[in-house]
């Protein structure tokens, strides 16, 4: 533990107080591990319905590994495009994801990657936001 708290404090010093004082109140509670354990079951259970979707999807035009931990699957473009144009495309259809180009420390001509995060829509809507995605892609790629 003295370990983190160095990283911690090299970081950014401290976490401000109202965050300390949920994380205490929620680390007090006697179930806070099962908790935890449900929780993590609820995101595994969301990233598998959504990897199912993106291979029902987009399986044809992207590639992607399936996230051991985290929020987000990140595709690779089998067909490279602009995904900054494409997410203006994808926004005036409802569809949200992050652009790959900003991620990269060097200026390059369109990267063809995308962030999708699956923990915020329900089953439903993230199937329906990878099958309109895949149509834009294909779109897109001409």
């Amino acid at each position: 533990m003295p370990h983190l708290v160095r990283l911690k404090q090299a970081a950014d010093l401290h976490s401000n107080r109202v965050s300390q004082w949920l994380v205490l109140g929620a680390l007090e509670q006697p179930d806070w591990r099962a908790r935890q354990a449900a929780l993590a079951d609820a995101y595994r259970r969301k990233r598998d319905t959504f990897a199912q979707s993106l291979d029902e999807h987009l399986a044809d035009c992207a590639s992607w590994e399936r996230p051991p931990g985290g929020l987000f699957f990140w595709l690779k473009l089998k067909r490279p495009v602009d995904t900054r144009r494409l997410l203006e495309t994808a926004l005036s259809r409802g569809v949200a994801f992050m652009p790959g180009e900003p991620f990269y420390a060097t200026a390059r001509p369109p990267t063809g990657t995308l962030r999708l995060a699956f923990s915020h829509a329900s089953e439903t809507a993230a199937d329906q936001g990878l099958r309109i995605l895949a149509e834009l892609v294909r779109e897109s790629q001409g």
